[in-house]
């Protein structure tokens, strides 16, 4: 079975209410992979943490209520805390 996170540098969660959408990056800035974290069965929450690789910093965006989502995060054994997005050299910004 495929790694399905193998190409991955970086990960960015636009985090909501109920649900984060995920979106991983290669190390050329290229989305590799989307998914959906559904924030209401814990359980299950933690089991899909539980496949992202560990060496990758996950960038948060979220205006509240993200610190549990964070200890989640953390608890996983995934990479969180400041992250210099800028030194990731991948990020894109676009004028709309």
């Amino acid at each position: 079975m495929r790694n399905l996170y193998e190409t991955v540098a970086c990960g960015g969660m636009d985090v909501h209410y109920r649900f984060s959408d995920v979106m991983w990056r290669d190390s050329r800035g290229q989305v590799v992979r989307r998914e959906r974290l559904d924030h209401r069965d814990r359980s299950r929450l933690r089991a899909q943490l539980a496949t992202w690789p560990k060496a990758v910093p996950i960038v948060m965006e979220a205006s509240f209520g993200w610190g549990w989502l964070s200890d989640e995060i953390a608890a996983a054994g995934k990479v969180t805390g400041p992250i210099d997005v800028p030194a990731l050299g991948i990020v894109t910004l676009r004028a709309e």
